[in-house]
């Protein structure tokens, strides 16, 4: 963690600087704790965010709220407070009209609430997240917001809609090329695959996740590494 503070802030303890340059070091450096591992990542984030709603900053609470997350919800059987705190103040912050950052807010905050144990709600936000993406028309746009909310779009009479989720949101990753979400965007995939029993292609998707996954960042490598444990 030093090494990574020392890269992105080489000359100024983050405290001396100018308010706007310090919360956008905070979030470079919380994203780059992030990629490589380091679980300080979701402590710079929130204060990056918290920042940056003190100085009513909007563009930079919306990335330190969205950052803060490798791409899936972020416990497992519970739920982070203090994340879903931020994702609703950044939501607030940017409006009601259907921009792309509502629409990868929404999905956020979709993948929080998972195991809130309020299902309408969390597939209300997935729905509506979808919903400005293609409205939107934005590919990249809609391949992130699939990705981020593929845990939360799920239900038991959607699982046809999620292998065909899954392979859209493949396709369109691979289009955008960006190796995090062609890794995630299998990882969807393949669990959908999985739970329509449709085992041959998912064994074929989860071996080419992990051939995608060189390019990304190590956590994600990992990421990828470890779900061939389903096969």
């Amino acid at each position: 963690d030093d090494g990574l503070r020392m890269l992105s802030l080489p000359d100024e303890d983050p405290a001396t600087l100018e308010v706007p340059a310090r919360i956008a070091a905070l979030c470079g450096l919380g994203e780059a704790q992030r990629d490589q591992g380091s679980a300080e990542f979701r402590a710079t984030l929130l204060e990056a965010g918290w920042l940056a709603q003190a100085s009513s900053d909007v563009p930079l609470l919306v990335r330190a709220a969205l950052a803060n997350s490798r791409g899936l919800p972020s416990l497992i059987g519970a739920v982070d407070a203090d994340r879903v705190a931020i994702t609703e103040a950044a939501l607030e912050s940017v409006g009601p009209q259907p921009t792309a950052e509502r629409a990868r807010l929404l999905a956020h905050l979709a993948a929080e609430l998972c195991f809130a144990g309020d299902d309408r709600r969390r597939v209300a936000l997935s729905d509506e997240a979808e919903g400005i993406a293609r409205g939107l028309g934005d590919r990249g746009l809609l391949a992130w917001v699939l990705n981020r909310t593929g845990y939360a779009a799920f239900a038991p009479d959607r699982v046809e809609r999620l292998v065909a989720r899954g392979e859209e949101a493949t396709r369109l990753s691979d289009a955008a090329g960006d190796p995090a979400q062609r890794v995630l965007s299998r990882y969807h995939w393949s669990g959908a695959l999985l739970t329509a029993g449709a085992l041959p292609s998912f064994r074929a998707v989860t071996e080419t996740m992990l051939a995608v996954s060189s390019d990304a960042a190590p956590t994600i490598q990992r990421f990828a590494q470890f779900l061939q444990a389903r096969v």
